[in-house]
């Protein structure tokens, strides 16, 4: 196994932990929702109550259903997006992409605090994603030129040496 591949290895251990972490939080929102929702329709159906207490009561229905919606959603599109990505870091891994390219680099960080990096090899800019357990010694931030290695597929930068000046 190459240095390389250790690092995808890694990165992809961490996406599939991930992926299964946030599954199992929006599991337990909908089961959690399903059970309010139930006592809520049950709550509706059995006692007689106030107009305020039935408004409220119809209000937080209608929050549930909102909330176990959007988490079904959430089942559906999380593993979408992560398949692909645990997909293309396995092809990478397997078929051993990985390109090494003249490239000028630029590593910044944006208001939000997040980390972003991309590579202007031959006239296009591609954007690429740090590596699980990245550091700043591997990956300065600023505008340099140099060699760059990455993926191919899944875009996860590898490698970066900048060019003496």
């Amino acid at each position: 196994m190459t240095e390389f591949d250790a690092i995808l290895q890694r990165t992809l251990g961490a996406t599939t932990e991930k992926m299964i972490l946030m599954l199992g939080v929006l599991l337990v929102l909908v089961i959690v929702s399903t059970i309010r929702f139930i006592f809520v329709m049950k709550k509706l159906r059995t006692e007689s109550m106030s107009n305020q207490d039935y408004d409220w009561l119809m209000k937080r229905k209608r929050t549930l259903i909102f909330s176990i919606c959007l988490s079904v959603l959430g089942l559906i599109v999380i593993p979408i997006g992560s398949v692909q990505r645990i997909t293309h870091l396995k092809h990478d891994i397997d078929n051993q992409q990985y390109i090494c390219a003249e490239v000028d680099y630029s590593h910044s960080r944006k208001g939000t605090g997040e980390e972003v990096v991309s590579i202007v090899k031959d006239g296009e800019r591609i954007f690429v994603h740090f590596p699980q357990g990245w550091s700043e010694k591997d990956f300065p931030r600023g505008d340099f030129h140099g060699t760059a290695w990455y993926s191919e597929e899944s875009k996860i930068l590898l490698s970066f040496a900048p060019d003496d000046k």
